[in-house]
């Protein structure tokens, strides 16, 4: 009910890329892909890489503060949520650490708000998503 400090969860992600383009899979999305026999264990560990990220757990004053940042005014004063903000503060602010490497040389990449910024957009929506499959419940989840 009452989340501490330095609570973590862990974020499983897998993609697979080709040039630039990025396919990215869930934990969950992994499931269900296996469980549909679209996917099997195999083609998982041959085709895809896969990250684990360590995030923060989110508290009701973090979810707070990410709602209210992402509040903006438009030049006409009318107030909007911009979604965008609000997806880039929870992962340059969740994002504890990553197992994520260097394509180039290997080298662990270290977490920082440029490592972040860095992400293909496919990877960044990727990890949103995953951490909202693990960290938020809802009817659908309930029945399964």
């Amino acid at each position: 009910m009452f989340v501490k400090k330095n609570d973590v969860v862990d974020v499983n992600i897998y993609f697979k890329q080709k040039n630039y383009k990025f396919l990215v899979l869930t934990a969950e999305d992994v499931e269900g892909r296996i469980k549909a026999k679209k996917l099997t264990e195999e083609q998982l560990k041959e085709e895809y890489t896969k990250v684990v990220i360590q995030m923060k757990v989110l508290s009701w004053g973090d979810y707070n503060d990410f709602q209210s940042h992402a509040q903006l005014t438009a030049p006409n004063g009318d107030r909007y949520f911009d979604y965008k903000t609000y997806k880039e503060d929870r992962l340059k602010k969740l994002i504890k650490s990553w197992d994520a490497v260097s394509q180039e040389d290997g080298k662990p990449v270290i977490v920082n708000e440029m490592s972040i910024m860095s992400l293909a957009p496919a990877i960044g929506d990727g990890i949103v998503k995953g951490y909202d499959e693990l960290c938020f419940y809802d009817e659908d989840k309930e029945k399964k």
